[in-house]
């Protein structure tokens, strides 16, 4: 990602899988890791409410990380309180697009599945957006 003189991305945002250093995960990585080795709907448990912050339990707000039971690989927060940005962009028309995946506090449960994943302008921001980084030890 390059950066101008006000901080603002411009240029364009590329993905090294070789590079060696922290980055966004990607789609495919996330869902791996929300699944936790388990085939539960959501991050840890088919039950929302023991794994995640979402429309009918958080107040319509973001709460502390850990708040809630993780899964089995011990990661926390990945159904519901944020959506999460994933790499895997592609192009729409002239906009360059990423991914988010899982729902946030202010979705349904239908949108905080591990499965659940969304499309946004790569420079888009929302207050019900984060991310989590992985760490590439480069090939």
């Amino acid at each position: 990602m390059f950066l101008n003189e006000g901080n603002s991305v411009s240029g364009i945002i590329e993905f090294n899988e070789n590079a060696n250093g922290y980055r966004l995960p990607t789609v495919e990585e996330w869902q791996y890791a929300a699944k936790g080795g388990q085939e539960f709907r959501y991050s840890g448990s088919d039950n929302l409410d023991e794994v995640g912050w979402y429309y009918d339990n958080s107040g319509s707000k973001t709460h502390p990380v850990a708040q809630k039971k993780p899964n089995d690989y011990g990661l926390y927060d990945m159904s519901g309180n944020v959506g999460e940005w994933c790499w895997d962009s592609y192009t729409n028309g002239s906009s360059k697009c990423s991914y988010y995946c899982c729902g946030s506090w202010c979705h349904n449960t239908d949108r905080c599945g591990v499965d659940y994943k969304n499309w946004s302008g790569a420079r888009n921001t929302c207050y019900d957006l984060g991310f989590r980084i992985v760490r590439s030890t480069g090939k």
